[in-house]
Parts: structure tokens; C-alpha cells; sequence
């Protein structure tokens, strides 16, 4: 991977420059910074100047390891990373300058010397952040006790005084925004005392203390409340509104997104943001007002606005203001010098292809001359760039970016991450960092601090569903908290093989998904009568939503008759084009002229369907697979002017029927082509899939997105999941669905993978990373950990060989003095003789520069004599031939290649060369506590054979150990080979011999996951707290008794 800043510069190189470097760096093999220097050919000065713009180019892997390594063990390193999820990407910048230097003065002085604090701060920028757990830790502790937290890091906040004052008021206003107006006083003498008692009351290098900073910012605050409280009639204004108002009016702030939930009064802000910037510069401009046609004629109405000015006492002048709604194009000629608000349907700009002949948008484009404010209701309506809409937009935002802009939506993300893309653009059209999603696809992992930066900034304002229900007093809503509380419909044994029919792996699963949910909805249909009656009284009133319409809508109209009386159950769905009619069946809803309505996807933003004091119970057809859908359905209700409790009923179909069915199928599948089908895989309906899909995509964006984390792949892909038909990333996310083309491929990947090959690279499953040698490799982490490292795999691997060692040379009466060690890691083997105290000449092999460094440390550290260290491959170690007792190679031999190069055959040969006659081969492989192998190791013994050896042991060896914790025994078993040189063997011969893993991996690395960063995966290893005792057999025999019979 090239560092960032030689893309930087390899970026500004003329066109043939960079396809001469390309070529040469291909050709060459060597690394892109040494070509680059080749190129260049400084002199003294110029490599200085060199050095501090691009430290890349000077840097050798090696370097790169051990400064990468230094920085990610380093203290201060460690606290910047506790406090990532708190920096804007400026603060992030400042914060490294001054890092770089205060850690390279704590670098050892030989470091010191090697490396400028240039490199560091290079290093720092791009420094990969294997586990990024401490962030998770430190997030979840500062939401159980900000406090505690603050008090234990208040050091780190007071000398960054300015990020110090934004975390502390974004924390209070948080906090603040669900009182009422009478609480606000006493909330600020308590958070005073608070800011006294974490230790913000020192003064910093402003002169003033955090304490007066913060309090000062909240009491200005509090105090616009009260004025704006005072001054309103009947529609009072709530402490979350009025600090949005103050950022804009008052603050300064040209772009805000409101991503306030459902009923939480939006409107009324950007309606009182414009009467107050009005008043303020004691004239009336206009607001462009771009909105959703069902919510034009409704909250943007003119008397809505008429009502939201007179609430407020403004002057007469400033009080009427005037609408113009744009329903058809001669409603332009309704505006004039005295319209203040131009209200038009996001719809009007999408009628042509080319959004330029369009002639709503040429009018509209002439009108943003004459505004002052433009204010996108149901923002992320526009959250496509690559759709007629957004384009045209994106010329309006451009003519409109200099001017007030108030974002309005419950659902930012409403449903795939990339569509928050066109909103960061909207909020910050003039930045160069954001310009690009007007027309690109937001990629969040390519910039994962983007919504967290416009969040810290004051640009992106959230107040929850939670905070909405308490501050507006809303009735208990009852929902399901998980997939065991959705309503389970049996589905009969015909609906069962019909679903199974479908379901069966052939064909696309993509394309199947729509005619599973029709056979899942025909079974709900069925059954809504029963469902209906539980609930069904003259207090209640009856919500249906499916979002599938065709042969849905009017069945379940008919089956609602039969509980509820015929005209009795409304219906709004794509056939009723008009709002007004829409808006006029809801009323007749809430009046209870209706006492069910049947409502698909298009009843969406706008229509109110609380009804006071009769309790509603919203059943939801089918689970929806976006948090904006379910969101939004929740919110038609539970708003608001609802005073009876709402309860939501989630259908979902299932049978065990269904499930033996599939079980069976599965089976037959995994016997035909010899394998064993993902783990994840559940014999349920897609039901169940669809509610598990949105309760992870909501989970990721609070836990990950909101703090900037880099998502796994399998997240980023789930996070793009909607309702398309024949979308390949839905059928990978719907884990009860089969393709006969995973089979196949498990089959393939089973060839291919099960090869002892893929070597390092891929170790990615089990470590987190793949190897690269430019970065700190997960494998150096994992082995650099001594204490966790001793109740690893590899130590038990290396132990059972140390006790092997000991009883050949009993029955042999034999001293082995010389032993190579292939593939040692950090002296592994060496190290462990020494605790057994059978010290002996051990050379060690390995390929990872990291490696020997750890091993050369260890050795120092713990006096283990007479070791030495190469780095070379396996199969090439250069020594002579017949120099040693015995060769070992523990846990090692899975990362070389068999597949491809047979580079494992090119181990054994070069295993017999360097061996005495007589000598010992001593291989061990990844040990398990599972009951059986899941391959046996015959082939890599066969293969062994092949090349001049006689095989002696070729099973498991069982280590057994007493727990030190729980008392209890475990135990591990360990494939082991031993073989005895008996001829020469110098080619490869015969046709390649496939070797598989012995254990259920795809991929290995030696032990479960641990990285610098990962404590939680500390603690769970060292629960283990084993080290092995006793050594027996596969077939029950000692150890001592095994290598008696063939020694």
C-alpha cells in the first residue's frame, strides 16, 4: 500500500510521469518510494527538503514497522486514540502537529536519532488502527458515567480548552434539550456545580476556566429560551427548538440539518427562523421552501404560517407574511415584491429527462436571486445525485449556497448510508470536501469523520424519538424490543411447500425475494380477521401498513370488513393522486368515521393519523428492512395529540413444516457436494431476516457511524440493503435464503482454500488484517503479547514438540545439540527449551523481519543462549546440508503455498537436506478442543513420505492442563507428524499433492484474534488460564510410552 502523502505527490506528476512510474515500479519489483527517489536523484538538500514534505520516500518497511510499533505501544498515542471520536478532522490535524513532537521526544535515543518528528507525524496520519475497541470502551463509559470519565481525563481536556468547552456543551445541551422552560434555571446551577466537581474550574490558557466558558454558552442559551417563551401565545416553544433558532439567528449559522424525530416540531423552527431573521433586519425577505406535495398543502399552508406569526407578537409588518404554493406552473405569476414563502413540490424539477428543459426549475433557478433563506423540508427526498431531481438541485443549492439553508428530516439515513451523501453536500456546498457528493456516491468508509465533523460542528442537530415522547408527554408506545416479541402467524402446510417450492437454492435469490413476501402476505391475510378481533372495540382504532400493493390492499380491506363493518376500513395507497383527499380520509380516521385504514408506502411525511383519546394499534404486515420506514410508521400515530397508548404488531410467518423442509434440503446439499453450509444460515422465513436487517442498521449507525469507526465490509454492504427485487447485496444479507451457486462455490472454495496456500494474506478471518509487510502485521501483536501468547495455539504447539524433543532423546539415549526452527516466530521453540532448562543451539527461521526483532528481544529479556536469528524462507535457509538433529516447523507451515507453487513440498526437500540421517522432522498444526479432526492429516503425512522420509506419528496429540481459575480440566488437541530421515531427497516429483487443514478453518493465523488495542480479547483469553500438564495419545497412551514403540 503507498503512504497517502506519496499519493499526494504522485497525484501532481504529469500523466506520463506517473504511467513511467507505474511501469517502472512493476518492472522492477521494487518499492514505489525507492523508484521514486531513483527517479529524482537529490542532492543533500534537496532529500531534506524531500524528507519533511514526504517522509514516505526515506522510510523502508522495516523502518515503517518499528515506527509504527513504537507510536502504537506509545502512552500519549494511546489517549489521542481514547479521544478520537471527539475531534473534527481540524482538531484532529492541530492535535497531530503537536503530538508528533511530544512523541518523538519520548522515543529511545537510537529511535530518536533515526527517525524526525517529520516521520512521525507521517506516521501518525496513516498509522492503521487495527482495533479501534479502545474507542468503543471509552464511548460506552462516558454515556454510563460522564462524570467518572470526565474526572479521570479532565488533565487532556483542560489543555485543549477549545474542543474541551464544544464536548461539554454539545453534552449539557444534549441534556438540557429534554427539560421543560421552568427546569432550565436549575439545570444550569446544577451542571456549575458539576463542571466544579470534574475539575473544570481551573483556569486555562484563555485566563478562563472551562466552567465560566460552558456555563456562559448554556445561560445564553437559556436566557433566548425564555424571551421566545415569553413572548409566545399558545404554541410555546421547547428548549431543543429554541437552541436550534439561536444557532441560526443568533450564532451565525449559514446551514443546519434538523434530524429531529417524527413530531418534534421541525416546521415551527424554520418558520420562527425566518420570522426572527426578519425582525432582526427589520425587513421581510423570502424563503424558498422546497417540500413533498403531501406536506405543501398542509404544514405549509398559509394559515400555518399566518398561525406560527401571530403566535410569536412580532410587529404587524413583520407578522403577515405570505404564501405562494406552486402547484402548476401559472401559480408562479401568484408571486410578487410581498410573498415571503415560495413553497413547491420536489416533484416539479423530476418531469424532465434534461432537468434544463424543465421549466419549473429555469423559473425556480431566477427566483434564488431574489431569497434569502431556503429551507428543505424532507430533506433526504433528494438523496439519489444520480436522479433527475437531485441534479437539478444541485444548481439550486449552488445559486442558494450563500444564503441560510434549514435541512428538515426525522430520517437522514433513509435508506443506504451512501444517501446521507447529498446532505453533507447541501450542508456544505462551498467545501471542496463535500462539493463531490452533488453528483458522486458518499463512500462512507473513504471518510469516515465526514457526519461526525458536520455533528461537532453544530451543523447536524438530533433529538430522538425517546426525547420527543417525553417532552411533548406522549403515551407509552409498545413495541417489539426483538425478533421473539414480532405476532408469529402459522403459515399451513400448502403456504409452506409453496414458500419451499421458491425457496429451493436455484436461480437468483434476488429475484425470488418478491415471490416469498406474496406467499408470506397471503398467509397474513389469511389470518388478519383473528388478529383484528383481539383488539377491535369502539375505544380503538386500526392502522394496516403493507408496503406491497397488487392484490394486497383490497383483500385485507375485505377480511377488516367482516371485524369492523363494511365502509367501516379506509384505504390510502398509489391510486389516490390527491393530498387533500388523502388528508381528508385521515380526519375521517381520526374521528372514528373509519375505524381501520389500510395504508401502503405513499401515506409517507404529512399525514397525521393520532387519535386522541382512543388507543391505535399500528400492525406492520411485514417487518420493514430500513429504520426510515419504521420510523416514519411509528410516527403517524405516536405524535403529538395522542393520548392513548400505541401498539405496534409486527406479522411474521413461520412453520415447522417449513423448517424440516429446509433442514432436509440443506442436508442433501451439503452430502452432494461435501461440504458445510454458512454458519448463519437459519431455516426461517425472510420475515425474520427483514427485522434483523433494520435493528442491525440502526445499531451500526448509532455505535459506529455516529463515531466516525471504519465499518467491516459485510456493515458497509448491509447498510446499502433496501426493497430492490433483484438486488444482489439483499439476497447476501437474507441469511435464511439459499443459492445452489453458494454450494458450488463452498465446493470450489473447499478445493482451493482447504490447500495449505493463501499462506499470510490469508490470515484475515482469525487475525483482522491481512499481512502486509509495510504495516504492523496482526501475527507480531499477537506473538509480542507474551503472557497471552503462553495459552495461545502456537505455544501448545510448541510445547508438545519441546516434550517430544525430551522423549526421543530418553528412548535414544541420545543429546540433540542442533536444531533449526522453521517458520519460529519470536523464538518460540527456543525460549520454551529454556524453561525446561534443554538448552540448545537453535537457529531460527523466519520470514518476518518483525519476527526476528521480537525474538532477539525476548531472548535478551528471558537469557535464552545460543539462538540465532535469519530471516529467510523456509524453503531456501541456506544452511549446509546434514547439520541437525532435528527440524520443527509449529503452527507455521498453513502460511506457504501449496496450490499454486508447492512451495510445501519445497519445505519437506529442503527439511531433509539440512537434517543429520536419522535426523527428526517435528511438524505441528493448528490445535483444536473440538472433539475430531475435521480432515485428517494423511496427505501431508503421505507427502512427507514422498520426500525421503519414514513417518513414526501422524495423529492428534491430546494436551490436558488443570484451569488455575475454575479448577475445571480442559484440554487441546494438537496434529502432530513426526517422521525420521531415512534417504535423500532433492526434487519435487509426481503430481501435487492437495493437503488440507486438518481443523473446520478456511483461513488460520495461529490463535484468536488480539491486537495492541483489543482488551475485551485479552481478558477473554486469559480466562483460559491453562498451560498443559500431561501429553497422551490419540489412542490413550503417555507420551513417554508412544515414542518408545518407534523411537
Amino acid at each position: 500500500m503507498i503512504a497517502p502523502d506519496l499519493e499526494e505527490l504522485i497525484e501532481k506528476l504529469d500523466e506520463k510521469i506517473r504511467i513511467l512510474l507505474k511501469k517502472s515500479t512493476n518492472q522492477s519489483k521494487k518499492p514505489i518510494n525507492q523508484v521514486i527517489l531513483e527517479l529524482l536523484n537529490p542532492d543533500e538538500n534537496e532529500k531534506k527538503k524531500l524528507r519533511e514534505m514526504y517522509p514516505s520516500l526515506f522510510l523502508t518497511p522495516s523502518d515503517k514497522d518499528r515506527l509504527q510499533e513504537l507510536i502504537a505501544n506509545n502512552e500519549l498515542y494511546k489517549q489521542h486514540i481514547r479521544f478520537k471520536d471527539l475531534y473534527t478532522s481540524e482538531d484532529e490535524q492541530k492535535l497531530l502537529r503537536e503530538l508528533s513532537s511530544k512523541i518523538h521526544n519520548s522515543l529511545p535515543d537510537e529511535d530518536k536519532r533515526r527517525f524526525t518528528v517529520s516521520d512521525v507525524y507521517s506516521t501518525l496520519k496513516y498509522i492503521p488502527i487495527m482495533n479501534l475497541g479502545v474507542i468503543e470502551i471509552a464511548s460506552q463509559n462516558k454515556a454510563r458515567d460522564f462524570k467518572k470519565y470526565m474526572k479521570e481525563h479532565i488533565g487532556f481536556f483542560l489543555g485543549n480548552q477549545e474542543l474541551a468547552v464544544r464536548v461539554l456543551k454539545n453534552h449539557y445541551l444534549k441534556k438540557g434539550e429534554t427539560l421543560y422552560n421552568g427546569e432550565l434555571r436549575r439545570f444550569i446551577e446544577d451542571t456549575q456545580k458539576e463542571l466544579v466537581e470534574i475539575g473544570a474550574n481551573k483556569n486555562g490558557k484563555s485566563g478562563k476556566s472551562l466552567a465560566e466558558l460552558v456555563t456562559k454558552e448554556l445561560e445564553e442559551r437559556v436566557d433566548y429560551s425564555h424571551k421566545l417563551y415569553q413572548r409566545s401565545r399558545e404554541l410555546k416553544l421547547f428548549f431543543h427548538q429554541t437552541n436550534r433558532i439561536y444557532e441560526t439567528v443568533e450564532n451565525g449559522a449559514r446551514r443546519v440539518l434538523c434530524a429531529d424525530a417524527t413530531g418534534a416540531g421541525k416546521t415551527i423552527i424554520a418558520a420562527t427562523t425566518k420570522f426572527l431573521l426578519d425582525e432582526k433586519r427589520k425587513k421581510k425577505g423570502k424563503a424558498i421552501v422546497f417540500a413533498p406535495g403531501q406536506t405543501m398543502d398542509s404544514v405549509w399552508s398559509q394559515a400555518s404560517m399566518s398561525s406560527y406569526a401571530a403566535n410569536l407578537n412580532l410587529e404587524e409588518r413583520i407578522q403577515n407574511q405570505k404564501v405562494a404554493t406552486i402547484s402548476t406552473y401559472s401559480d408562479f405569476k401568484k408571486i410578487d415584491d410581498d410573498t415571503d414563502f415560495i413553497v413547491i413540490n420536489y416533484d416539479k424539477f423530476g418531469l424532465d429527462r434534461d432537468y434544463k428543459n424543465n421549466r419549473y426549475w429555469r423559473r425556480t433557478i431566477e427566483l434564488c436571486d431574489e431569497v434569502d433563506m431556503a429551507v428543505f423540508d424532507e430533506a433526504h427526498t433528494l438523496k439519489n445525485p444520480s436522479k433527475n431531481a437531485p441534479r437539478a438541485f444541485a444548481e439550486i443549492i449552488e445559486k442558494t449556497k450563500d444564503k441560510r439553508a434549514l435541512l428538515l428530516t426525522a430520517t437522514p439515513c433513509p435508506n443506504r448510508l451512501r444517501d446521507i451523501g447529498y446532505i453533507l453536500y447541501m450542508l456544505n456546498p462551498q467545501d471542496k470536501r463535500f462539493a463531490k457528493y452533488k453528483d458522486t456516491p458518499f463512500v462512507y468508509n473513504l471518510d469516515t469523520s465526514a457526519i461526525r465533523d458536520v455533528m461537532l460542528k453544530g451543523q447536524w442537530f438530533m433529538f430522538s424519538k425517546e426525547a420527543v415522547e417525553r417532552i411533548f408527554g406522549l403515551p407509552s408506545i409498545h413495541k417489539p424490543k426483538d425478533s421473539s416479541e414480532l405476532v408469529y402467524l402459522q403459515m399451513n402446510d400448502q403456504e409452506a411447500q409453496e414458500y419451499f417450492k421458491i425457496w429451493r437454492p436455484s436461480g437468483s435469490v434476488g429475484q425470488k425475494l418478491y415471490p416469498l413476501r406474496k406467499v408470506l402476505m397471503n398467509n397474513k391475510i389469511r389470518q388478519i380477521e383473528s388478529i383484528a378481533r383481539k383488539f377491535a372495540n369502539e375505544n380503538q382504532q386500526a392502522i394496516i401498513y403493507t408496503s406491497l400493493k397488487k392484490g394486497i390492499v383490497k383483500p385485507i380491506q375485505a377480511e377488516l370488513e367482516k371485524v369492523y363493518g363494511h365502509g367501516r376500513v379506509a384505504i390510502i395507497d398509489g391510486d389516490i393522486h390527491n393530498f387533500k383527499r388523502k388528508v381528508g380520509l385521515a380526519k375521517k380516521f381520526q374521528q372514528g368515521d373509519y375505524k381501520a385504514i389500510v395504508c401502503t408506502g405513499v401515506m409517507g411525511e404529512g399525514i397525521d393519523l393520532s387519535c386522541g383519546n382512543k388507543r391505535v394499534d399500528l400492525v406492520i404486515t411485514e417487518p420493514c428492512i430500513t429504520p426510515r420506514e419504521y420510523l416514519q410508521l411509528i410516527g403517524r400515530p405516536h405524535r403529538p395529540g395522542q393520548r392513548e397508548d400505541v401498539y405496534v404488531h409486527v406479522l411474521s410467518s413461520k412453520s415447522k413444516y417449513l423448517e424440516t423442509l429446509m433442514r432436509a434440503e440443506i442436508a442433501a446439499l451439503e452430502e452432494e457436494y461435501n461440504v458445510k453450509f454458512r454458519r448463519n444460515w437459519q431455516p426461517t422465513t425472510i420475515d425474520i431476516d427483514r427485522f434483523n436487517i433494520t435493528e442491525a442498521k440502526q445499531r451500526i449507525f448509532e455505535e459506529a457511524i455516529r463515531r466516525a469507526l471504519p465499518l467491516p465490509k459485510d456493515m458497509a454492504k448491509l447498510m446499502d440493503i433496501d426493497d430492490s427485487q433483484n438486488s444482489q447485496t439483499n439476497s447476501r444479507a437474507h441469511s435464511s435464503t439459499v443459492s445452489l451457486d453458494d454450494f458450488k462455490k463452498l465446493a470450489k472454495e473447499k478445493e482451493k482454500n482447504n490447500f495449505f496456500g493463501k499462506n499470510v494474506n490469508r490470515c484475515s478471518n482469525l487475525k483482522g488484517q491481512k499481512y502486509n509487510p509495510n504495516v504492523l502485521a496482526p501475527l507480531v501483536i499477537d506473538y509480542g503479547n507474551k503472557e497471552s501468547w503462553k495459552y495461545s495455539t502456537a505455544a501448545e504447539s510448541n510445547r508438545v514438540a519441546v516434550n517430544l524433543i525430551k522423549e526421543l532423546e530418553k528412548a535414544n539415549k541420545i543429546r540433540y545439540s542442533s536444531i533449526a526452527d522453521l517458520g519460529s516466530g519470536p523464538a518460540c521453540l527456543a525460549r520454551l527449551l529454556k524453561e525446561e532448562n534443554l538448552e540448545k543451539k537453535v537457529d531460527c527461521i523466519d520470514g518476518m523481519e518483525k519476527m526476528i526483532e521480537l525474538g532477539r528481544r525476548f531472548c535478551k529479556e528471558e537469557d535464552v543462549e545460543n539462538v540465532k536469528f535469519y530471516k529467510r524462507k523456509m524453503w531456501d535457509t541456506k544452511f549446509k546440508s546434514r547439520k541437525y538433529n532435528i527440524v520443527t516447523c509449529l503452527n507455521a507451515l498453513h502460511y506457504n503455498d501449496q496450490e499454486k507453487d508447492r512451495d510445501i513440498e519445497k519445505i519437506l526437500i529442503e527439511a531433509n537436506r539440512i537434517l543429520k540421517k536419522d535426523g527428526y522432522f517435528i511438524v505441528g498444526l493448528i490445535p483444536s478442543n473440538k472433539t475430531d479432526l475435521k480432515h485428517d492429516i494423511t496427505n501431508l503425512s503421505e507427502a512427507i513420505g514422498r520426500y525421503g522420509f519414514d513417518v513414526r506419528y501422524n495423529n492428534i496429540i491430546q494436551v490436558k492442563g488443570l484451569n488455575e481459575k475454575t479448577g475445571k480440566k480442559e484440554y487441546s488437541k494438537v496434529p502432530i507428524i513426526v517422521a525420521k530421515k531415512i534417504n535423500n531427497s532433492s526434487e519435487i516429483t509426481g503430481d501435487i499433492i492437495p493437503i488440507y487443514y486438518p481443523l473446520h478453518y478456511v483461513s488460520t493465523g495461529g490463535g484468536r484474534r488480539i491486537t495492541i488495542f483489543d482488551e475485551k480479547e485479552e481478558r477473554r483469553r486469559r480466562k483460559r488460564e491453562l498451560v498443559g500438564k500431561e501429553y497422551i495419545t490419540h489412542n490413550g497412551q503417555s507420551l513417554t510410552s508412544e515414542v518408545k514403540k518407534w523411537a
